[in-house]
C-alpha cells in the first residue's frame, strides 16, 4: 500500500511523487482512526479522554496491471491511500465529507501497439500487391495501341 501523503520520523515525504520504484509501502492501514487522535498519554487504556481530531482515509484507489508477459495474469495489486484528518471540534450531526474510491484496471499497450504496427504493415503489403497484380491484368488485356 502506498500512502501519498505519508510523513517519516524525519518529517520527509518519501511519496510525494507518486513513483512505485522510490517510494515507501506500508502493510497495515485504516480507513478511519480515533486513537492517535488521544493526546494524554494512556487515555486510550483508560477510557476516559476524547480524541482530538479524526483520520480518515479520504481517498482509496485500487491499481490492478495485467501482466504484459504471462497472459491471464495480473501483476502485485497495488493501493494507494490519502488521508485527512478533521477536529472532533468541527465535527456534529450534519457534518459530511467527500471520500473517493476508485479501482484502475489497465494493461500496457506496448505489445497491443507492436501488434498494430504489424497488422498495418502486413495489410499495406497485401493491398500493394493486389494492386500490382491488377495493373499486369489490365496492361496484359489492354496492350498499348501502335499508331
Amino acid at each position: 500500500m502506498l500512502i501519498s501523503n505519508f510523513r517519516d520520523f524525519e518529517g520527509d515525504q518519501p511519496n510525494l511523487s507518486l513513483n512505485q520504484e522510490t517510494s515507501r509501502l506500508v502493510k497495515r492501514f485504516f480507513i478511519s482512526d480515533t486513537i492517535s487522535g488521544i493526546d494524554s498519554q494512556g487515555g486510550y487504556v483508560a477510557g476516559d479522554k476524547s480524541p482530538l481530531y479524526i483520520r480518515y482515509a479520504k481517498s482509496v484507489k485500487l491499481r490492478v496491471q495485467l501482466s504484459s508477459d504471462v497472459e491471464e495474469h495480473i501483476l502485485t495489486p497495488l493501493l494507494y491511500l490519502d488521508f485527512e484528518e478533521r477536529p472532533v471540534n468541527t465535527i456534529n450531526a450534519a457534518s459530511t465529507t467527500q471520500i473517493s474510491y476508485f479501482v484502475d484496471y489497465f494493461e500496457d499497450v506496448k505489445n497491443i501497439k507492436n501488434d498494430l504496427i504489424g497488422i498495418f504493415v502486413t495489410a499495406n503489403i497485401i493491398v500493394l500487391a493486389i494492386v500490382i497484380v491488377r495493373i499486369y491484368n489490365w496492361i496484359k488485356h489492354n496492350p498499348p495501341s501502335v499508331l
